[in-house]
């Protein structure tokens, strides 16, 4: 047995076999890896999720060939196809809130809240050098986490992804060995989007100048930067679960906790793409008496008013 494998059942002990899980299934390599690992694990009531986006015109395809999928294995199949995308979002950002929201149609319909999911290490790197590159909150808030939770639609959604340390080619291997059936995803080899041309032109060209892979070292600093995360979340106040922020609480808080505090709190009102310009645009209204608005993505904004910070929208109007 390989030695992942081990690493990743060991993981899998934390979770109650006889549970309903959904599992996020697009008919590529990892999703279908992590399918029959699961089974191979002894997951026996397993809901097989798919999601068609509509992006390709072969997409109907994929769902095909995992309804046929799930037939072969006698499993539940809860599918949908995205016919309408929210505006002045990034398709990267747009696929993930339709995507959230679909899991949380699915936990509503089949009674379970847990979601297996088949990000593995090279999306774990992929995503922390882009999150970075882009702005993060934090270093520890760049990295995917193997488990987090979230709340979508009045339903809490534990995410959890038992690949996350496999590297693609162990997943790919696995598949072979196994002469497991699934889809390529073409579109991977085209260079339209941002992380398709980190992943094909950016990471090997910084390979190429180190003269060495580090992809490891940058996974394990991600996976360094999540643990340290976690203890400094243990300090920050509950306060950002409320509605409105009391700016005098705020200020009381050490910089790194006020961060925190309006990350979460701007994540708990659903604004998305938050980085570390936005929290820094939020925070300077404590400092900065002249300002009492800042704009916030996808048509939201942050006003301060009699001491309370508090977050609006377009669609609040």
């Amino acid at each position: 047995m390989a030695a992942w494998l081990d690493d990743v059942n060991a993981w899998l002990r934390n979770y109650p076999k006889e549970a309903r899980y959904l599992v996020g299934v697009s008919g590529g390599v990892d999703s279908r890896v992590l399918l029959q690992v699961l089974i191979d694990a002894g997951f026996t009531d397993l809901v097989i999720c798919h999601l068609d986006h509509g992006l390709r015109s072969d997409s109907a395809q994929d769902a095909e060939f995992v309804r046929r999928l799930a037939k072969r294995l006698g499993l539940p199949l809860f599918t949908d196809r995205v016919t309408e995308w929210p505006l002045r979002l990034s398709v990267e950002t747009a696929a993930r809130q339709i995507r959230q929201r679909f899991f949380a149609r699915a936990a509503k319909e089949f009674g379970s809240t847990s979601v297996f999911l088949g990000h593995h290490a090279d999306d774990q790197v992929e995503t922390f050098l882009l999150n970075m590159l882009r702005g993060a909150g934090s270093i520890g808030q760049a990295a995917i986490r193997r488990q987090n939770r979230m709340t979508l639609d009045g339903v809490e959604l534990t995410l959890l992804r038992p690949l996350l340390r496999v590297w693609k080619n162990d997943i790919r291997e696995f598949a072979r060995k196994r002469r497991l059936r699934f889809l390529e995803d073409t579109t991977n080899q085209e260079n339209n989007f941002t992380r398709n041309r980190l992943r094909n032109l950016l990471m090997p060209e910084i390979e190429r100048i180190l003269g060495r892979p580090f992809k490891p070292s940058l996974l394990r600093l991600s996976e360094i930067a999540a643990e340290e995360s976690e203890v400094l979340q243990q300090l920050v106040p509950p306060i950002w679960k409320s509605a409105e922020l009391r700016t005098d609480d705020l200020r009381k808080l050490a910089l790194a906790l006020q961060r925190r505090v309006i990350h979460q709190w701007l994540s708990e009102r659903q604004i998305p793409d938050i980085g570390f310009d936005e929290v820094e645009r939020v925070r300077a209204m404590l400092m900065h008496r002249e300002i009492a608005k800042v704009n916030l993505p996808s048509d939201h904004w942050c006003r301060r008013r009699a001491g309370k910070l508090f977050v609006e929208g377009a669609k609040d109007r």
